[in-house]
């Protein structure tokens, strides 16, 4: 079946958008915060239904720079406000003052919640794999 609108790489439907080919972008925070080191004009409107961009960073015992990893953990939950240059989000905090701030603190209906078992890693990969978006909705509870 064919879609209704072009399906684009990430990039590709980021120059469309900013020279004018595209109206509209179904794009993350990431397409954001590069429009807006961009200074290009734009509006957001949040899509909560799902949410898969969430950083999980761990150090762990092999870790052969443990020293540097621990400082980058430490600088990402200190709630700095440094976060912003990089457009990330602490997690009750408020950084922006901009489009950016739409994406703050949103709750989302379904999402992965870490850490996930191998077997729950195998039943989502399935349900991708069969294109079951019921049972994948049911998994992502």
């Amino acid at each position: 079946m064919k879609s209704l609108f072009p399906l684009k790489s990430p990039t590709s439907a980021y120059v469309k958008l900013i020279n004018g080919d595209y109206k509209y972008l179904l794009g993350s925070q990431r397409d954001a915060f590069r429009l807006k080191t961009r200074g290009v004009a734009f509006a957001v409107k949040p899509v909560t239904e799902f949410n898969d961009l969430y950083q999980i960073i761990s150090v762990t015992v092999s870790c052969k720079n443990t020293g540097f990893a621990q400082r980058y953990i430490d600088f990402l939950l200190s709630k700095n406000n440094g976060l912003d240059k990089i457009g990330m989000f602490s997690d009750g905090v408020k950084l922006y003052d901009d489009e950016l701030a739409a994406f703050e603190n949103l709750v989302f209906d379904r999402k992965i919640t870490y850490p996930i078992s191998q077997g729950m890693k195998a039943e989502i990969e399935k349900s991708v794999s069969l294109g079951d978006i019921n049972i994948l909705k049911e998994l992502l509870k």
